[in-house]
Parts: C-alpha cells; sequence; structure tokens
C-alpha cells in the first residue's frame, strides 16, 4: 500500500506539472472507488493478532460438505465467483428448485455463522426485505451496507461478511497481495480531494458522499444540475462559483 501510495502521488504531480504547462484554469478532484485496509501480513506486524489470510476454495469446500452431509445430496450445492457472494445450486450448476433451495441456503447460513473467520451470514431473501434505520452512512450496519447493493436475480443467495482483517486475495508478486477489503467503514470510507491553484487548505469534518461530487462541479462551472440527481452542492469557495442553491 505504501508503494501504491507513493506512486499515485508521483502520477498526480505529474499529471499536474502538465496541465500548468498548459496555462488552464483548472479544479481537480481526486477519489476513490472504495477504500481498503493493510494486506494482513503487515497488520499482525502492527498488532493486529486476528488478521490473517486464508484459503477461499477450502472455507467453501468445507461448507458445501457439512451442507451435502446435512442434506444428503449427492453433489455439492454451494458455489462462489468471488468468495463472498454463494449460490445455491444443482447438479448442472443452475439455481436448486424449492424446497430444496431453501433448506441448501438455511444449512449453509448456519454453517457459516459457525466459522471463526466469518462476522455475519446474510441470506438474500432478508437484505430484500431489509430497511435502513440508521441516519448516517458511517453508521449503518453490516446489513445496512449489504442490503444496498442487493439484486434479486443477480445477488448471492448468501452474503458473508468476514471478520475485519481477514483477506482471501491470493498473493500475486508482480501483481497484487491484497484485493477489495471488506464492508467496515475503515474499509469503504475514502478521501475526496479538490484543488486549485491558490485554494486554500480546508477540512471538512463530516463525511461528505461521493455523490456530492457531480453537483459540486456542475455549480462550479455554472451548468444547473438535474433536480433529482443524487448528492449535494458544496460551497468550496472556488473563485466565480456562485453560492449553492439549497
Amino acid at each position: 500500500m505504501c508503494d501504491q501510495i507513493r506512486r499515485l502521488d508521483a502520477g498526480i504531480g505529474e499529471f499536474l506539472a502538465f496541465i500548468d504547462g498548459l496555462g488552464l484554469r483548472v479544479l481537480l478532484v481526486v477519489t476513490g472507488d472504495h477504500g481498503g485496509s493493510d494486506f494482513p501480513e503487515r497488520l499482525v506486524r502492527q498488532g493486529f493478532a486476528t488478521a490473517k489470510r486464508i484459503n477461499p476454495r477450502q472455507l467453501l469446500a468445507g461448507i458445501a460438505a457439512e451442507v451435502r452431509q446435512q442434506l444428503g445430496l449427492d453433489h455439492e450445492a454451494l458455489v462462489s465467483p468471488d468468495s463472498v457472494q454463494f449460490y445455491a445450486v444443482d447438479k448442472d450448476g443452475k439455481a436448486l428448485d424449492e424446497p430444496l433451495r431453501g433448506k441448501a441456503i438455511e444449512a449453509g447460513l448456519a454453517a457459516f455463522g459457525r466459522r471463526p473467520e466469518i462476522e455475519q451470514a446474510f441470506g438474500l431473501a432478508e437484505l430484500l426485505d431489509h430497511k435502513i434505520t440508521a441516519s448516517a452512512v458511517s453508521d449503518y450496519s453490516l446489513k445496512d451496507r449489504f442490503s444496498q447493493s442487493a439484486m434479486a436475480g443477480r445477488t448471492g443467495d448468501i452474503v458473508v461478511a468476514y471478520k475485519s482483517g481477514i483477506s482471501v486475495a491470493p498473493i500475486r508478486p508482480t501483481r497484487f497481495i491484497m484485493g477489495h477489503a471488506g464492508p467496515y467503514h475503515h474499509d469503504t470510507a475514502v478521501p475526496i480531494i479538490f484543488w486549485w491553484r491558490g485554494a486554500k487548505p480546508q477540512t471538512r469534518v463530516l463525511p461528505v458522499a461521493t455523490t456530492s461530487i457531480a453537483p459540486t462541479l456542475a455549480n462550479a462551472i455554472g451548468v444547473n444540475a438535474p433536480s433529482d440527481l443524487d448528492g449535494s452542492c458544496l460551497d468550496l469557495g472556488y473563485p466565480a462559483a456562485p453560492a449553492c442553491k439549497r
């Protein structure tokens, strides 16, 4: 991660130097599409003893074996494309028919719940029915977070949240040693930096949604944003930009 940040800083520096050479007036926004934890081996060295890397294939094999034995099946009824979503399938890899599908999901949820690496496991049905009551995104529970991206016919029958510090990403030297991190606040929060030459440093204490970037930029360049656009305009103090309409 340190090397990644160093390269990002150098790349942005080169880009700004190029823009300066054009003599243009620039408002630059830097953010990310997701946050990320450090890789587990370094987390252990930093004192997080529970952090570790696990083999997702072994985890799935163990869970699938439990489901198979409990239901008396002659095939593995759970498959996964990403070690986070798990689908209940028949011998041909197609969705199981009811009532066996429901039983396989129930058995799978129970099996995941017994694993020390898993913080929580959710069935798709409960995520689709879930109503968020927290007022701030930073206060969302794991179920709140997963329910926002749950989609019938696409999301897995079972969705799991690994404990913080647990990684299922393989080590691939020269390519990557860490994938997307977990659903926790420290994994999902990203920086948002607005910069222009002569900008006075300022920090926003309360969380700002990434959906605020578009209406803020629209206001800065004098464009009327659609009324149904997500997010809200931020008053940055950008030269000649009008005050945001409330």
